[in-house]
């Protein structure tokens, strides 16, 4: 599912990244206490919003696509830098980086803007 390709490092955030993304296969999205910050946005697609999770992972959420960044654990990465997630199911034209969202992800998008 994720083509990261960093050995051990992204194999420990790959598998914080599944729970996720299994939650979210099983059409509800649980982030509970995992979530650090919400921040909404409108953008082209309508409204949006970025979660950010205590692990330091990020979710942009909107109507059309999903997009995930993991933290960059490697010993030499400067601290805050990302990883952009491969999506095996993804969007034409995105190289794999952005997917539908599922309908868990959808409700969870209305809810903050009601």
């Amino acid at each position: 599912m994720l083509n990261l390709k960093r050995g051990k490092f992204a194999a420990r955030v790959a598998e914080e990244v599944l729970v996720y993304g299994d939650e979210a296969a099983k059409g509800g999205v649980q982030f509970g206490e995992n979530v650090l910050s919400t921040t909404t946005r409108v953008g082209n697609n309508g409204n949006a919003v970025e979660v950010l999770f205590k692990n330091g992972s990020k979710m942009d959420i909107n109507a059309a696509r999903v997009k995930e960044l993991v933290p960059n654990l490697h010993p030499n990465a400067p601290s805050g830098t990302l990883n952009k997630v491969k999506f095996d199911n993804f969007l034409p034209g995105s190289k794999g980086f952005k997917r539908t969202p599922t309908q868990g992800e959808i409700d969870f998008l209305n809810s903050l803007f009601k």
